[in-house]
């Protein structure tokens, strides 16, 4: 019996550390308050050391974190300035859509002059071509998605000045699907059945992230996000009972090795 629930606990723990390491890079804005975000870049959940953000001067980091629900946060968030001037950081690793499913999340928020150019996140390869945008697209007033050059799709979901928007894309390239899910009901398990807008896409890959908007809008950013399901990039704030739970499992697990040592 004890061997048992040995197995149960033990099992448990590796379902957790199986949901984190779907999670292929994140990056929190834990940078000082202030601070120009060129030459940083925390490395403790991207796929490669050293690669930090250039770019745009003017990108500062930004007082508090951006929030939705109970969506995972930390840090706080950073904000560009618009008239095109945005901030790169490169992955390390080239990605491709091809044969698998990819997932994004973003929490975004535009502080002025939305629908006066664009703001939002982009892939891009090589550091010179962008080949994917989620975000506010150019002079519109709705969250979208825009598969660069060959065109994009909005949702129905205003862009709103001054409050948050929280953006989940898959990435399908199985199915040859683009989805766009903002502001979703349900968070760290399965993804919604329906998504806010969708689009066909031909595969890309893409190695590096940009933060950029253009004309007057300024756009911050928090909790970016990049993963191979749903569950890694939006993970919610463990309630309160779970994490007992947790720690009462360790404990257990602990005590039942030591009992049959002895």
């Amino acid at each position: 019996m004890i061997r048992y629930l040995i197995v149960a606990v033990s099992a448990t723990g590796l379902m957790i550390q199986t949901a984190q390491a779907t999670l292929l890079a994140q990056d929190e804005f834990s940078y000082a308050v202030g601070s120009q975000i060129v030459g940083q870049g925390s490395n403790s959940d991207w796929p490669t050391a050293g690669k930090n953000w250039t770019g745009a001067t003017t990108a500062i980091m930004e007082t508090g974190d951006l929030t939705y629900s109970n969506l995972s946060i930390s840090g706080d968030s950073v904000e560009v300035q618009g008239n095109n001037q945005g901030i790169f950081r490169a992955l390390g690793v080239t990605n491709s859509t091809a044969g698998q499913v990819l997932w994004l999340s973003a929490l975004m928020q535009v502080d002025q002059s939305v629908g006066n150019s664009y703001a939002g996140v982009s892939l891009f390869l090589g550091g010179g071509t962008e080949k994917f945008f989620f975000g506010q697209r150019y002079v519109d007033t709705k969250w979208g998605i825009e598969r660069f050059g060959l065109g994009g799709v909005d949702s129905t979901v205003t862009t709103v000045s001054n409050a948050t928007g929280f953006l989940v894309v898959k990435l399908d390239g199985i199915a040859g699907m683009i989805s766009l899910y903002v502001n979703p009901s349900t968070m760290g398990g399965s993804a919604p059945v329906t998504a806010s807008a969708s689009m066909s896409f031909t595969n890309f890959s893409f190695d590096t992230f940009r933060i950029q908007s253009g004309g007057t809008e300024k756009l911050d950013v928090d909790e970016l996000r990049l993963g191979t399901t749903y569950a890694s990039v939006t993970p919610v704030i463990p309630e309160p009972a779970t994490v007992l739970l947790l720690a009462f499992g360790g404990g257990l697990a602990w005590l039942l090795r030591l009992k049959l040592r002895c």
